[in-house]
């Protein structure tokens, strides 16, 4: 893609910055979750040099509703966390007024933007932008995310957590030869992928959820990580016990952030908990190694809470464009409201 030299230089000069909205990421989602009916449809915004400013990375798409109207949602919108269009920080005013004009002028082309989980600071922008226009903009509550300081040390945080200290003292007398396996070269990350959905396999996720809960995933995920090893962008750890792989883990980075994504653990072994004796370890890894932030996502484990100090909001944004088709849609929408 031809946006893609552009698209990566901007990432880490974005005002959120976000490994779910990478070139990787999102052409690797595109490629493998986009429907036949589908198309590209990629918003870059530049400046009066030719700088890009932002990119909004959306596909088009035809509703499956009655009405069929054309919607616009990000380009790889499957497995995805908190996401936003990728602004430069400080152009968040000047992309979203050029984002408005640009979906006025195309209003042939598109009837709904649909942006879930867009971060709460971010909203405001984009609100203020629509605000005067005839495109109706409305919110509703999202997600919400927490995360851990990756700043300390992990003996400063270990010390101030007394019952997790007892647990991982409890498991290194417990289980004998306990190992981690670290695969974040772009020539060997698949074999760690592979160990991973070995242990995922043997665990309460099988053919559920996770990376490979269906053909379509798994080849996603595959492609994914081998993309995000070539920048150094992905590391799998496997947990091992006498040799046997017991647990396992996927975590992104990009800049100082840590996005803790996949962890699974082999079922059998539930009885000493590890998976939350490779988090500790991801932890010891991490912690003071130059990072600021461990994100845990949305849909983050309850149990995390104690340890995470941070937390993140969002809210769903929908833009519906002024026409007679969405006015139907939306009178025929209250009506089904109030029959039920």
């Amino acid at each position: 893609m031809k946006l893609e030299s552009e698209w990566e230089s901007l990432l880490t000069d974005a005002a959120h910055p976000s490994i779910f909205m990478s070139f990787d990421y999102q052409y690797a989602g595109w490629k493998a979750f986009h429907r036949d009916d589908s198309e590209p449809f990629v918003v870059a915004v530049r400046d009066a040099a030719g700088a890009v400013i932002g990119i909004a990375p959306f596909r088009r798409s035809r509703d499956d509703g009655w009405v069929r109207w054309r919607r616009l949602d990000y380009l790889g919108s499957f497995e995805i966390d908190r996401p936003a269009p990728l602004i430069r920080l400080g152009y968040e005013v000047e992309f979203w007024r050029a984002v408005q004009g640009f979906l006025a002028d195309a209003g042939g082309s598109w009837d709904v933007v649909r942006l879930p989980e867009m971060p709460r600071e971010l909203v405001g922008h984009a609100r203020e932008a629509f605000a005067s226009s005839r495109q109706s903009f409305t919110t509703s509550p999202g997600s919400s995310a927490i995360g851990i300081d990756l700043r300390p040390s992990w003996s400063d945080f270990i010390a101030g957590h007394r019952n997790l200290r007892k647990y991982v003292r409890s498991v290194e007398r417990k289980v004998p030869d306990l190992d981690v396996r670290l695969y974040d070269d772009p020539f060997r990350v698949l074999e760690g992928f592979e160990h991973y959905t070995q242990v995922e396999s043997r665990s309460w996720k099988a053919g559920k959820v996770g990376v490979a809960k269906d053909a379509r995933h798994l080849a996603f995920y595959r492609d994914l990580v081998q993309r995000l090893a070539e920048r150094k962008r992905v590391a799998v750890r496997i947990l091992t016990a006498g040799g046997q792989p017991v647990a396992g883990d996927i975590t992104y980075t990009l800049g100082r952030r840590v996005f803790f994504h996949h962890a699974t653990y082999d079922q059998a072994r539930a009885d000493w908990s590890p998976g939350n004796f490779l988090t500790c370890r991801l932890f010891n890894d991490y912690m003071g190694a130059g990072f600021d932030t461990g994100d845990f996502l949305c849909g983050f484990a309850e149990y995390m809470r104690p340890w995470c100090g941070l937390e993140w909001h969002t809210e769903n944004v929908t833009i519906t464009r002024d026409s007679m088709l969405m006015r139907m849609s939306r009178l025929v929408q209250k009506v089904k409201e109030r029959r039920s």
